[in-house]
C-alpha cells in the first residue's frame, strides 16, 4: 500500500474512535512519558499540539508547564514547510486556531526558540513501526525539523497500539524516532 492510501485509511479508523477512548489512552500514554528518565531529565520539550483524535497533547502541556519545564510548541510555516519552534508560556491562551485546525501561537506573538535548545521533542505521526520509521501527514514538516536537532535529544512519539505495524512505505529522507509510547508499552527503536 502507498504512503497516501495508508495514510487515508489511518485517518479513518482515527476518525472514528470515541472521545472517552481517546482521552483515557492519552493520559496512560502521557502518564507513561512523565515517569521516563529522559523527560525527566529534560529541561526544554517540544511537544506537538494535538488535533483530530490524535493522542491528546492538551494535558500533557499544562502539566509540563506547572512543573516548570520550558515547553515548545510548533508553528507551521506553509511557504517553506518548516516549524517554527515557539516558547509557551501559558496554554491554550494566546494559541489560535489555524485553517487547518491545529492550535498555533500567532507567528507575530511567537517567541522563537532553537532547535539546538531542545531536550526532548514529542512528535505525532499517524503509524509507526517497531524500529522507529514514522508515518507523518506528508508534509514532510517533521523530518525536517528531526534531521536538524541535537545527537543526544531524544524523539518519542505517542502511538495509538492499533498503528505500531510490522513495516511501512518510507522514502530516504524520512526521519525515524527513538521511542514509542503506547497504551501497554515503552518501544524503545
Amino acid at each position: 500500500m502507498d504512503k497516501k492510501s495508508l495514510r487515508e485509511q489511518i485517518i479513518n479508523k482515527r476518525t472514528g474512535f470515541d472521545s472517552n477512548y481517546v482521552k483515557n489512552i492519552s493520559k496512560r500514554i502521557f502518564g507513561t512519558i512523565k515517569k521516563m528518565d529522559i523527560y525527566q531529565k529534560s529541561d526544554v520539550i517540544m511537544i506537538y499540539v494535538s488535533f483530530m483524535n490524535e493522542i491528546n497533547t492538551h494535558d500533557f502541556i499544562i502539566d509540563a508547564l506547572k512543573e516548570g519545564k520550558t515547553v515548545i510548541t510548533p508553528i507551521c510555516n506553509n511557504e517553506n514547510k518548516t516549524l517554527i519552534l515557539a516558547k509557551t508560556f501559558e496554554f491554550p491562551k494566546g494559541f489560535k486556531k489555524t485553517k487547518y485546525g491545529i492550535l498555533e501561537i500567532p507567528k507575530t506573538k511567537a517567541v522563537v526558540v532553537d532547535i539546538k535548545d531542545i531536550d526532548l521533542i514529542i512528535t505525532p505521526g499517524l503509524a509507526f513501526t517497531w524500529s522507529g520509521k514514522r508515518l507523518g501527514y506528508g508534509g514532510g514538516f517533521y523530518d525536517r525539523l528531526l534531521s536538524e536537532k541535537r545527537s543526544d535529544t531524544s524523539t518519542v512519539c505517542p502511538a495509538y497500539k492499533e498503528f505500531v505495524l510490522n513495516d511501512l512505505p518510507t522514502d530516504e529522507h524520512d526521519v525515524g524516532v527513538d521511542y514509542l509510547v503506547t497504551d501497554e508499552e515503552i518501544i524503545k527503536c
